[in-house]
């Protein structure tokens, strides 16, 4: 589908209305991020992705560190509860029976975010 000019323009007065300068150019940054990545790496010219990167800078790639949840059930002999827990406890992680993940559990510590220089 293409748009005209005049419709671009439309669409970006009425962006302007309700949105701040900066949630403008985030959100064009993120829709100019998203049609780059969807772009065969064999077709980009090389002047192409010299002036991405000047204009845009050079993706950089971050290790983050994430976590999540997953409950098992266990069946395990002992002479009462507290030894029970104490022998499940013990046991390797993939030895537990119908693992599942947790819902909602999942997070991504923003204070563990390091640049990663490979």
């Amino acid at each position: 589908m293409k748009h005209t000019y005049t419709d671009i323009h439309k669409l970006a007065n009425e962006l302007s209305q309700t949105w701040t300068e900066e949630e403008c150019r985030e959100f064009v940054r993120q829709k100019l991020l998203s049609l780059y990545s969807s772009i065969d790496i064999n077709t980009k010219t090389n002047k192409f992705k010299e002036d991405w990167e000047l204009t845009f800078g050079k993706p950089k790639k971050y290790k983050v560190y994430v976590s999540w949840t997953v409950g098992a059930e266990t069946v395990v002999e002992a002479k009462d509860e507290v030894e029970a827990i104490d022998l499940a406890h013990g046991m390797d992680l993939d030895t537990f029976n119908n693992q599942d993940y947790i819902q909602n559990s999942f997070e991504a510590d923003y204070n563990l975010v390091e640049e990663c220089h490979e």
